[in-house]
C-alpha cells in the first residue's frame, strides 16, 4: 500500500511530505533529512561502496517512493526492496534505478519481475528456472537478467545453505538469460554490542567468496552490511552497503549513535484527547506503571479536549 499524502517545500527550502489520518493526525516526512542522511551514509562509506536505500514495507511506513528519491538525490545509487509487488509500485512510479527484491519470491512472480526489470534475489533452483522461462517469453537479450544469489550464514531466515551455493551458482550460470551479478548475506545481531557473530559471518561469507572464485564465480557486488552492520563493522562493507532504518534518522541500536550524525526525518503531530487531574498516590493505565509522587491538578480554568 503506498502512503497518499500532500508534498511541499516549505520556506526554508526543506522539502516536507504530509499525511493526514483519518483520525486527527499527521504524519511530516522531511525528504531533505532523509536525502541529507542518505548523503552521510554515503560519505561514510566512501566512493568505492555503493549506498543502496532499502525502502521495504512502503519505505518503513513513510512513502516508498518519497524515500527512495529522496534517498537516490543524497547518493543511493540501488533500491532495496521485501518483494515483487513493492518493486513494481516504485516502477509505476517512474523509478528507474536497479531495485532488488531481497526476500522470497515466488517462481509465478517471475514474469513480472522480468518485465519491470527488476532483480530478483535466488536461493533454489526453482526462481531460477522460472527467471529464465520468463525472459525467453519476453525475448529478453543473452545475459540480460541480473541475478544475487543470498547465502545464509547464520541467521536462519532465507538464503541458499553453504553447500548449495557453487551448485546453485552453477546452475544459474547455465541458463542463456541470466547473469549473476551479486551474492549476498545478512547479519543477525549486528546491532548487537558483542559483534562477535557478526564477525564470524563475515569470515564465513568471505571463505565462500574465494570459494566461489576459485571456481571461477565471480560477481560484481558483494554486500552483507545492514545499517548496523555498516555502523558497527566497518570490513563488512564491502562493495554496498544496505541502509533503511538510517535514512530516517534512526539508530540501530543506542551504543551506535556516536558512529554517524544522522538528522530526524519523522515527526508525528496530534492532539490531546484528555487532560484530567490526578491524586498523590493515583495511577494511570494497564499494570499501574506510573503511580503520582504527588497531586497534578489542573487549574479551574483549563478545558479537556
Amino acid at each position: 500500500m503506498q502512503v497518499q499524502g500532500n508534498l511541499h517545500r516549505a520556506a526554508s527550502g526543506t522539502e516536507i511530505a504530509e499525511v493526514p489520518g483519518a483520525r486527527p493526525l499527521v504524519a511530516r516526512i522531511d525528504l531533505s533529512a532523509v536525502e541529507s542522511n542518505a548523503r552521510a551514509i554515503k560519505g561514510l562509506v566512501g566512493p568505492d561502496c555503493q549506498v543502496m536505500a532499502v525502502v521495504k514495507a512502503n519505505g518503513y511506513g513513510l512513502g516508498a517512493s518519497w524515500v527512495a528519491r529522496a534517498a537516490l538525490d543524497g547518493g543511493a545509487t540501488r533500491l532495496g526492496v521485501a518483494c515483487v509487488d513493492e518493486g513494481v509500485a516504485l516502477r509505476r512510479d517512474g523509478i528507474t534505478c536497479p531495485i532488488l527484491v531481497m526476500s522470497y519470491a515466488a517462481p509465478e512472480e517471475m514474469a513480472a519481475a522480468v518485465r519491470h526489470n527488476l532483480t530478483v534475489v535466488v536461493h533454489r533452483t526453482a526462481t531460477a528456472s522460472a527467471l529464465e522461462a520468463a525472459a525467453s517469453a519476453q525475448g529478453k537479450s543473452p545475459g540480460s537478467v541480473n541475478v544475487h544469489i543470498k547465502v545464509d550464514t547464520g541467521l536462519g531466515r532465507f538464503g541458499c545453505s553453504p553447500p548449495e551455493l557453487l551448485p546453485l551458482a552453477d546452475f544459474v550460470r547455465r541458463h542463456p538469460h541470466l547473469r549473476l551479478e551479486g551474492l549476498m548475506t545478512h547479519f543477525a545481531a549486528a546491532d548487537s554490542p558483542d559483534i562477535e557473530y557478526s564477525k564470524e559471518q563475515l569470515r564465513t561469507f568471505n571463505r565462500l567468496r574465494e570459494d566461489a572464485n576459485r571456481q571461477g564465480f565471480h560477481f560484481d557486488i558483494y554486500h552483507a552490511a545492514n545499517s548496523a552492520g555498516t555502523l558497527a563493522l566497518p570490513e563488512a562493507r564491502l562493495d554496498m552497503v544496505r541502509t533503511g532504518i538510517l535514512l530516517s534518522g534512526h539508530y540501530p541500536a543506542p551504543h551506535l549513535s556516536n558512529k554517524l550524525a544522522l538528522q530526524p526525518a519523522v515527526s508525528i503531530k496530534t492532539v490531546l484527547a484528555r487532560v484530567f487531574s490526578v491524586q498523590k498516590g493515583q495511577s494511570v493505565g494497564y499494570g499501574r506503571t506510573w503511580t503520582a509522587q504527588r497531586a497534578y491538578l489542573l487549574d479551574k480554568d483549563s478545558t479537556t479536549p
